[in-house]
């Protein structure tokens, strides 16, 4: 029975408790047609993420299946790069910490070897021939491209917030940062940035037999990849699912050209005693731009906006510089958005499995 229950994935519960999702057969074949549908892979991949979530496992393994090419599994994270060389992947399905990583090792490479500035002139240049309709960028940047095995010229992105900066590095050195968007309740990928029809800031277009629907600026879906429902738990079901469409809890909005942009999640929304809503994802994609900062949450306490910084390493312990930062932030803020004061860390945040932040977590001083 291909409606029947077949497998169950647990969310990540980055604000609360995990939820048992009950998929079907129907829900993920769906998935794996519509997905496909949108992006065209051409070569072998490498398998990077766990098989007990969702995207690690329909996606990053199915998926490719469905097209007809080989998967080889990754040995262990020490050996990604050496697999990814080994394997020639032209296509690889992370989250964002990979490409995070990725990024780091090209730019501390870059330093080792003395070619830091070299390599910021070359990238502007070819920025410059990009906008002259010239595309060398392949060939400028075939000895970072070798890094990862000559071959790799796509990588999806999803399971979390990826920060644009990376995306357009990545595409200044000739390999497309696909960006896109899923959640384990539909199966899971809604939409994903095509391989040559991309919207900066965007997470892509739907995939194929998903009507998108924003219901009070929360993001909601109806289509064969949505879920049967949490397993053994009706109360929660129908609290997400109304009217046949799910509620994914996502704020965000869909463009004329039907792409969609996500701009935060409906139960991070900060609602402070003059009724202002803030959405505390708004503010921390402004302030992880700066080089000082690696990781920031944004909340609320005694009505005030709060930001829990983890510095990048040279900057551990220098409250002065971050102070700065504040006070250079809310300079053309409205009152109601902008930061009281910040507060530093010296460990990172703690994090799921998906290396999502867990705000409750921060919430409870953690």
């Amino acid at each position: 029975d291909p409606d029947a229950g077949s497998v169950i994935f647990f969310t990540s519960g980055t604000t609360g408790p995990n939820k048992a999702v009950l998929l079907s057969q129907r829900n993920i074949t769906s998935n794996l047609y519509g997905a496909t549908s949108l992006f065209w892979l051409s070569g072998s991949t490498v398998s990077l993420l766990p098989y007990h979530h969702c995207l690690g496992l329909l996606t990053g393994t199915l998926k490719p299946f469905y097209y007809g090419h080989r998967t080889f599994i990754n040995n262990s994270l020490r050996y990604i790069l050496d697999d990814i060389c080994y394997v020639k992947a032209e296509t690889l399905i992370v989250v964002p910490l990979y490409i995070e990583r990725f990024y780091k090792q090209i730019w501390k490479n870059a330093k080792k070897q003395g070619e830091e500035e070299k390599l910021k002139k070359a990238i502007k240049i070819s920025n410059f021939f990009i906008k002259l309709g010239i595309d060398v960028r392949r060939k400028m940047f075939k000895s970072i491209i070798d890094q990862f095995g000559g071959e790799l010229s796509f990588i999806i992105c999803g399971g979390a917030y990826l920060d644009q900066k990376y995306i357009d590095f990545f595409y200044s050195i000739g390999i497309a940062v696909l960006n896109g968007y899923g959640i384990t309740e539909c199966s899971p990928v809604l939409s994903v940035n095509r391989n040559y029809h991309i919207k900066r800031k965007s997470v892509g277009l739907p995939c194929r037999g998903d009507e998108i629907k924003v219901i009070d600026g929360e993001i909601c879906v109806k289509g064969p990849n949505v879920m049967l429902g949490y397993y053994k738990d009706k109360k929660a079901t129908d609290s997400v699912i109304k009217d046949g469409y799910f509620h994914t809890g996502d704020l965000g909005y869909v463009d004329k050209d039907g792409f969609i942009f996500i701009t935060g999640r409906k139960k991070n929304i900060i609602i402070l005693n003059n009724g202002e809503n803030v959405s505390p994802e708004v503010i921390e994609e402004e302030l992880i731009q700066d080089d000082g900062v690696c990781e920031v949450v944004v909340y609320a306490e005694d009505d005030k906006l709060i930001a829990a910084i983890f510095p990048e390493e040279e900057y551990l312990g220098n409250q002065e510089y971050f102070d700065n930062l504040i006070y250079n932030y809310n300079k053309d803020k409205p009152l109601s958005k902008q930061v009281s004061s910040v507060k530093l860390r010296d460990t990172e945040f703690i994090k799921n499995n998906n290396r999502k932040i867990l705000r409750n977590k921060v919430l409870e001083g953690e």
